[in-house]
C-alpha cells in the first residue's frame, strides 16, 4: 500500500457496536491521498464504505468488477467485499466514511444505487466534516445526528438533474411543464413531449436515468398527490376533485385512489 497522506477518525469502540439502538452505526471517516503508482488492497471488512473522489484519476476493482474513478465519482464497498484501488493520474484524493450494524448493507441497498456512480458531482465536504465531528463527540445524540448527515451524503451521491447540461435542461423543462399543466385532462405524456419537441423514447431514457422514475409515472404521481391533498383538506365533491387533478373518469379516479391508499376516496377522506 502506498499513500501520500491519510487521515482517519473513528468512534472509540469501532470494533464493537455501541449500546445505543440505531438503524446503523457511524464507524469512521477519513481522507486518503495516493501518490503516483499508489495502490491499496482492502481485504473484506464487516462494514459499508462510501468513497467520493475529489481529485486525480484511478481504477477500482471489486470482486472482478472494474471501473474508472474520476472527480465527482462515488463508489461503495459492501461488507465482505475485497476492494483494490490504484492511482492512475494526478494526486488521487478520496473522502470516505464507513458505517456498520446488522442492517448497514440493507440501509445502503434501500437507495437503489449501483455500486459505482460516475457523476455524483461535487463532494459535500462540509457534511463529511460534520460526520467527523460527530464521531469525535461519540454520544448517542451525536450518532443520531450523524445518521441524518449520512442520509444527506447519500442523497448528494445520487447527483442532481440541474447541472446545466442539455439533458438537465430538458428535465427541468419537463418538470416545469408537468407541474403547470397536470390539472388539465387534455394533457398526457405524449402531449408534453409534443410541447417540448422531444421524442417520447428520448425523454423517457433521459428522465428515468436521472430521476429514477419514468416521466409518465411522475405526471401520474403529481395528479395523485394533489388528489390526496384535496381529499384531506377540502370538502370539494369527489367528482370535482377528479376533474381538478386532470382525471375525467370518476370510476378510474376511484380505482387509482384505492390502489394507492387501499381505501375508496370517500373512506380515505373520512379516515384523514
Amino acid at each position: 500500500m502506498s499513500h501520500l497522506n491519510r487521515t482517519l477518525i473513528t468512534r472509540p469502540d469501532y470494533r464493537t457496536l455501541p449500546a445505543w439502538k440505531l438503524p446503523v452505526y457511524p464507524r469512521s471517516a477519513g481522507l486518503s491521498e495516493y501518490c503516483e503508482g499508489g495502490v491499496q488492497d482492502s481485504m473484506p471488512r464487516p462494514f459499508v464504505q462510501l468513497n467520493w473522489c475529489l481529485s486525480g484519476k484511478g481504477d477500482v476493482t471489486q470482486e472482478g468488477e472494474e471501473f474508472k474513478m474520476e472527480p465527482g465519482g462515488v463508489w461503495f464497498t459492501p461488507p465482505g467485499l475485497r476492494c483494490f484501488t490504484r492511482q492512475r493520474e494526478g494526486i488521487l484524493r478520496i473522502r470516505w466514511i464507513t458505517f456498520d450494524g446488522p442492517d448497514a448493507e440493507r440501509f445502503l441497498e434501500g437507495y437503489g444505487y449501483a455500486r459505482h456512480l460516475a457523476a455524483s458531482g461535487e463532494c459535500p465536504e462540509e457534511a463529511f466534516r460534520r460526520f467527523e465531528d460527530g464521531l469525535r463527540e461519540n454520544t448517542a445524540e451525536a450518532m443520531r445526528r450523524n445518521i441524518a448527515v449520512l442520509c444527506e451524503i447519500l442523497a448528494a451521491a445520487g447527483g442532481t438533474h440541474s447541472d446545466g447540461s442539455r439533458e438537465g435542461k430538458l428535465i427541468d423543462a419537463f418538470l416545469s411543464l408537468a407541474r403547470r399543466e397536470f390539472r388539465n385532462p387534455e394533457v398526457n405524456f405524449n402531449t408534453l413531449c409534443d410541447r417540448l419537441g422531444v421524442h417520447r423514447a428520448t425523454l423517457t431514457r433521459i428522465f428515468t436515468s436521472r430521476m429514477q422514475i419514468s416521466p409518465g409515472k411522475y405526471l401520474h404521481s403529481l395528479r395523485i398527490q394533489h388528489a390526496l391533498h384535496l381529499l384531506r383538506s377540502s370538502r370539494m365533491p369527489i367528482h370535482n376533485i377528479a376533474r381538478e387533478t386532470g382525471i375525467r373518469d370518476s370510476g378510474y379516479f376511484a380505482r387509482v385512489i384505492r390502489k394507492t391508499t387501499g381505501l375508496s376516496p370517500a373512506a380515505y377522506r373520512k379516515a384523514r
